[in-house]
């Protein structure tokens, strides 16, 4: 996870079947839009395994050949940042009419995706990403916060069986031990650099940054003992 290893995503992918990878897909949103109030925004697409080739039963683990947008992308930590609930996303929290009554929007139910269990372990795995040595979002840090997301770097298809260019991301939350916000940074086709980790987690970090101090949001000094990264290593502490 800290070094974004497609290998080692696969070995983690070949543990379950296709259809149960799916219902978890789901289960986060992917495949249908989020609710926000937005006109135009594509559900994604490519998640029936009876469609996918020997190649896509793969590169699906690690994110080639689906199609979602930045908002399901980022409600995927958000949904393990809210210990495993994903709650729908809005725009709008409601109206105020003439005479000052509020009326809330309709909302669809919220989903357990996750145990809290299995949400806080990936909470502490995403950390690692943006602390450990070698990690891929390090310039996502903020220092006095902790800091847990991911690198995304996706080719685009040109739709003629091509890669015409590439989308750099970064999604992640803070405070990673009491989240409080989940910013999402999508860099489409870049002209400087190519890696999420170099493009779109410094945008996070200034995002991020400029959002806690506004929203007046402490750093909590707690600190975390992440699960080693190399084989027989040893936990690291990081406050």
């Amino acid at each position: 996870m800290a070094e974004s290893s497609n290998t080692g995503t696969i070995q983690v992918g070949q543990m379950m079947s296709d259809k149960t990878r799916v219902d978890y897909m789901k289960a986060f949103g992917w495949g249908e839009p989020t609710g926000v109030e937005v006109a135009g925004e594509t559900p994604g697409i490519a998640l029936d395994p009876e469609k996918w080739d020997g190649r896509s039963k793969f590169t699906t683990m690690f994110g080639q050949h689906v199609q979602v947008n930045l908002l399901q992308n980022t409600n995927v930590i958000a949904t393990l940042a809210n210990g495993g609930v994903r709650t729908p996303l809005h725009l709008v929290d409601g109206t105020t009419d003439d005479a000052g009554t509020f009326t809330p929007v309709e909302s669809a139910e919220e989903v357990r995706v996750v145990s809290p269990e299995t949400a806080q372990d990936m909470i502490l795995m995403l950390e690692s990403v943006t602390t450990e040595e070698g990690g891929t979002g390090n310039k996502a840090a903020i220092e006095g916060y902790r800091v847990a997301g991911k690198t995304g770097t996706a080719q685009v298809a040109d739709g003629a069986g091509g890669i015409s260019a590439t989308a750099a991301s970064f999604v992640g939350v803070v405070p990673a031990d009491e989240p409080e916000i989940a910013v999402g940074v999508i860099i489409f086709k870049p002209q400087s650099g190519f890696f999420g980790g170099t493009i779109a987690a410094p945008v996070f970090h200034d995002v991020a940054s400029f959002a806690l101090q506004t929203l007046g949001i402490p750093p909590t000094g707690t600190t975390a003992t992440l699960f080693p990264t190399t084989p027989g290593g040893t936990t690291e502490t990081v406050g």
